[in-house]
């Protein structure tokens, strides 16, 4: 069983879902844009991957930037 210092659970406490919310789905439109489901497994590899590695709906500019040159990459290649 892991075991928490106090310090810790106060972090979790202060974060938690609601708080990752904030930070990666701050762009994130659900009339416009759904998660995918289960069944697709490399389509929800892939949100998972744009959401918290690209960041792409954290409201952050560099995800473009680095979006551009990811494309950059593979046009290259």
């Amino acid at each position: 069983m892991a075991k928490f210092t106090s310090q810790k659970v106060s972090a979790l406490q202060g974060g938690g879902n609601e708080r990752a919310r904030e930070i990666y789905f701050k762009e994130w439109d659900p009339h416009r844009q759904t998660a995918p489901d289960s069944s697709n497994v490399d389509r929800l590899r892939d949100f998972i991957k744009h959401v918290y590695v690209d960041r792409r709906y954290t409201g952050d500019r560099m995800h473009c930037v680095l979006g551009v040159v990811s494309l950059l990459k593979n046009l290259i290649v």
